[in-house]
C-alpha cells in the first residue's frame, strides 16, 4: 500500500535557462569533488594505519593462567572459566557463561519516497508514504557471569567477542492487533514478536587476549582485548579474514571517492559537450576511467608513502650520500706529474 502526500507540476525550464542551471549546478560539484578527494586522502590513511591485532594475536604464546600469573603486560590464556555469580537463561533455566538476548517487532514501517512520470505532455513529481512490513530490533542485552581463569580475574565489558554462538532460545508469537484497519493506521504498532537468545555454555574452553595487570585482564594494549571459544588458528584466522575483508572495503570507497571527485572538478565540461547529444556521457565515462586508473596509482603510491614514510627517508638519504661520494670522488682525482729530465740531447 501507498499513500500520496503530494503532487506538483514540474514546469520545464527550457532549454536555454535549463543549460545554465545544470551549468551552475555542475560548478558546485566542483567543491564537493575536492571534498570528495580530501577525505578519500583520510581513507587511505586508515587503512594504511589499521591496526593490525592479528599479528598480536600470532606473537603471543598461548598460555594456562597458572603460566601468565603475576606478569604484567599482554598476555593470550586459556581455560575453563571458574565461575563466581552465574547468569541464569530465564527462558531456559540454564546455567551461561554469556547470553544474549535480541528482541525483535515485526511492524509496518513508513517509507518516503519520491518519483516523476509524463502526463498529458506534463513532467509529475509526486512525494508518496510506501507502507512496508518489517523487522526491526527493539533491544539487545548480552549478560555475563563473573569468572576467573585460574587466579586471573577478567572483566569482559570492553572485549572483542570471537565466539561460535549456540542458539539456546528462539520463539516468534504473534500480537492481537485490529487486522480491519488499513496500513496507514497500523504504522509501529507490532503485530509479531521475536525473540532469539544465543549464548556459550558455562564449561567451554574459552582463550582471553588482553592486558595482564595485577592478574586482572579488563582491556588490552591499543584495543586488543578478545575472549572467543574459538581455538587458537581459529580466531588468528577469523581476525586475520576481518581485517582483510576491513582493508580491501575501505581501499574501494577510497578508489570510488577520489575518482568520482576527479569526475566531477570536469563537469561543467562535460555540461558544454551535452550540447551535442551523446558527447557529454561519452566524455564523462572517459573521464571515469581515466581517473580510476590514476587514482588507483594514486592510493597505491599515498599507501607506501604513508605505510613506509621511514623507507623513503632512508632512501632519499642513500641517494643524497651516494651523489656526495661520487660528487667528492670526482674531485679529488690526483694530477699525475710528467717527469723529465735534463732534455740535452748530445751532440754529434
Amino acid at each position: 500500500m501507498e499513500k500520496i502526500v503530494a503532487r506538483r507540476v514540474v514546469t520545464p525550464q527550457g532549454p536555454i535557462k535549463g543549460f545554465f542551471s545544470g551549468l551552475a549546478a555542475s560548478i558546485k560539484g566542483i567543491a564537493t569533488g575536492l571534498i570528495l578527494i580530501v577525505v578519500s586522502f583520510v581513507l587511505v590513511y586508515n587503512f594504511a594505519f589499521q591496526k593490525e591485532h592479528s599479528k598480536v594475536l600470532e606473537s603471543l604464546e598461548l598460555k594456562t593462567p597458572d603460566q601468565a600469573m603475576d606478569y604484567n603486560g599482554m598476555v593470550k590464556i586459556h581455560g575453563v572459566p571458574d565461575i563466581s555469580t552465574m547468569v541464569v537463561e530465564p527462558n531456559t533455566n540454564k546455567d551461561q557463561l554469556m547470553y544474549r538476548t535480541v528482541a525483535e517487532e515485526y511492524a509496518v514501517r513508513e517509507v518516503k519516497k519520491t518519483r516523476s512520470y509524463e502526463q498529458n505532455g506534463q513532467t509529475i513529481e509526486e512525494d508518496y508514504i510506501e507502507y512496508t512490513p518489517d523487522w526491526q530490533v527493539k533491544s539487545d542485552t548480552t549478560k555475563w557471569s563473573e569468572f576467573k581463569l585460574g587466579k586471573i580475574d577478567i572483566n569482559p565489558g570492553n572485549a572483542k567477542l570471537k565466539f561460535n554462538y549456540s542458539t539456546i532460545f528462539e520463539k516468534t508469537e504473534d500480537v492481537p492487533y485490529n487486522n480491519a484497519l488499513p496500513e496507514d493506521q497500523l504504522v509501529g504498532i507490532a503485530q509479531k514478536m521475536r525473540v532469539t537468545v544465543t549464548g556459550v555454555a558455562k564449561d567451554a574452553d574459552i582463550i582471553v587476549v588482553g592486558s595482564n595487570s595485577n592478574n586482572k585482564i579488563a582491556s588490552g594494549e591499543e584495543g586488543t582485548f578478545f575472549i572467543s571459544n574459538m581455538t587458537d588458528a581459529e580466531l588468528l584466522g577469523s581476525q586475520k579474514s576481518a581485517e582483510k575483508t576491513s582493508f580491501w572495503i575501505m581501499v574501494a570507497i577510497s578508489w570510488f571517492m577520489m575518482t568520482t571527485g576527479f569526475t566531477m572538478l570536469f563537469g561543467p565540461i562535460t555540461k558544454i559537450l551535452n550540447i551535442i547529444p551523446g558527447v557529454g556521457g561519452l566524455f564523462s565515462g572517459l573521464l571515469f576511467f581515466v581517473f580510476g586508473i590514476l587514482s588507483a596509482v594514486i592510493i597505491f603510491i599515498s599507501y607506501l608513502g604513508m605505510k613506509y614514510w621511514w623507507t623513503i627517508i632512508i632512501a632519499i638519504f642513500a641517494v643524497i650520500a651516494f651523489f656526495v661520494y661520487k660528487k667528492r670522488g670526482a674531485s679529488a682525482i690526483p694530477m699525475t706529474q710528467a717527469s723529465s729530465g735534463n732534455g740535452t740531447a748530445p751532440q754529434a
